[in-house]
Order: structure tokens, then sequence, then C-alpha cells
């Protein structure tokens, strides 16, 4: 799904519909004037192993309560996604990300073992401010 003027994919919401493991996956979503996927109050649960990046708006929009699992895709960068390449009201898990288009996951998540915080580089683990210098 490439070059559309408007969002790449969109999935709306469906009244007494709730997500039974749908999942989006092995899909090239580049280009789009607007979200690459955008999806509504009742949406997909797995988006994985696509090619999400360049859209206009964003790669990933949840506009619904329910998470998306968005892991091992690639966001148009090694580092993962972006800021502003996902947003919207619902929590997507996008970690660990593929490492190169068509790659091999990048490594994550890394685990603090001194507060049992999650992050999803070792650069972010370092940086935060319950990490105790030498840990």
């Amino acid at each position: 799904m490439a070059g559309n003027a408007g969002i790449g994919i969109y999935q709306p919401y469906v009244r007494g519909y709730a997500p039974h493991d749908a999942v989006l996956t092995l899909n090239r979503v580049v280009g789009n004037g607007g979200w690459g996927i955008n999806v509504g109050a009742t949406g997909l649960s797995r988006v994985v192993y696509n090619d999400i990046d360049a859209n206009g708006a964003g790669a990933l929009c949840n506009a619904g309560a329910y998470p998306i699992d968005a892991r091992l895709n690639w966001w148009g960068q090694a580092t993962g996604p972006a800021t502003g390449q996902i947003l919207g009201t619902g929590t997507v898990v996008s970690c660990p990300w593929l490492g190169s288009e068509g790659g091999t996951a990048a490594p994550g998540p890394i685990v603090n073992t001194n507060t049992a915080e999650t992050f999803c580089t070792i650069q972010a683990a370092i940086d935060d401010t319950d990490t105790l210098a030498g840990h």
C-alpha cells in the first residue's frame, strides 16, 4: 500500500466488534500522504513484519482503547520508530523492531535488573534517571 494521497491502511470502528487477534503482516506501507496505518476504536491486535515508513502524518495511529502489538516492523531507521511516528489514544508496543528493511530484529528489550524497568535500547536504559552509575 504505497503512494496514496490519504491513509495507507484504515481499519475503522465497527460497532459491537472487538479484535480477535487480527493481524496485518508482510506489507509495505510507505509514501502515503496521511497515516501509514490508522486503527479505529476496535482495531488490529497485531501489526508485525511490515515496512511502515515515509508516510505524511506518521506510521501508525491507534485511536482505540485496545493495545496493538507492533513489534518487529521496519520504521524507516535502525533506531526504531521516531518521535511522532506512533500516536493515538491506545497503547502500541513497538520494541523490538527490525534493524533494517526486511532484516532481523534489533536488540531489545533491555531490562534494568535493579529497577525491573524495560527499555528498547541500551542508551535509553543508561539515560534513565533511575539507572544508578555503574549499573
